[in-house]
């Protein structure tokens, strides 16, 4: 366990970090106090960088090969992919990747923080909303996990989920926290904030922006808020 504590202009703040083995070094609480902010969400964005080659050494995740550049993925896919202009600055890109069974691209953006495995970070994922085989984006359903119906229809998630209706602009997304985790071999619907979705639909196609993060007393570098703010970025 990790401690740090500090006062600035009269607030006593406290920071920790806990866990069986220590995810942040040192230097990376104090960089994570010194990024503390009242400002608004989307202050905290900064320009993306170049995202056509991805970061070297390939980054494999939940299963999917982040092995292509956003142009190949496109080009594979057959629709022009939206990106984020602005994304927080512990993002980096890491790669993309076209799953051809539901035409769905996706793309990587690797957490930097030291230390971190590749589960973290966040997951762009683009598919057209006419598409006849399903469209896996285009929803949160509440169901069991591997439903075979709801599952070809969006995102499902347990009964004890709750999801929200949230605005992207004029857009309107549902938004949830959690993950599906295995116990006993079922698989056990997790209220969780280090886990955060958000889906939505535009220009014909169906989003998803899905956030993995390190919690630090059940607070993560990337709220809610955050998402939506790169979510309205896009959709400029």
């Amino acid at each position: 366990m990790q401690t740090l504590h500090w006062v600035d202009q009269g607030v006593f703040f406290s920071l920790e970090e806990f866990g069986p083995a220590a995810i942040l070094a040192k230097a990376d609480i104090v960089a994570l106090a010194e990024g503390l902010t009242s400002e608004p969400v989307a202050v905290s964005l900064t320009p993306m960088p170049a995202t056509e080659t991805p970061a070297p050494g390939i980054v494999t995740n939940n299963g999917v090969r982040y092995d292509l550049s956003v142009a190949q993925a496109s080009q594979q896919a057959g629709f022009d992919v939206l990106q984020p202009r602005r994304l927080p600055n512990i993002l980096s890109f890491a790669g993309a990747a076209y799953q051809p069974e539901d035409h769905i691209v996706r793309i990587f953006y690797i957490d930097r923080v030291v230390g971190l495995p590749n589960l973290y970070g966040l997951t762009l994922s683009e598919q057209l909303a006419s598409n006849p085989g399903g469209c896996k984006l285009c929803g949160i359903l509440v169901g069991d996990y591997g439903d075979p119906v709801n599952s070809k229809s969006g995102m499902v998630v347990g009964t004890g989920a709750v999801i929200e209706t949230v605005k992207i602009g004029d857009l309107t997304g549902q938004y949830v926290e959690g993950y599906w985790m295995p116990t006993s071999g079922f698989f056990t619907w997790v209220s969780a904030p280090f886990v955060k979705t958000l889906d939505w639909q535009a220009y014909g196609k169906a989003f998803e922006l899905q956030y993995s993060g390190y919690s630090v007393n059940n607070n993560v570098p990337i709220a809610k808020a955050a998402l939506i703010a790169i979510a309205e970025d896009m959709m400029k």
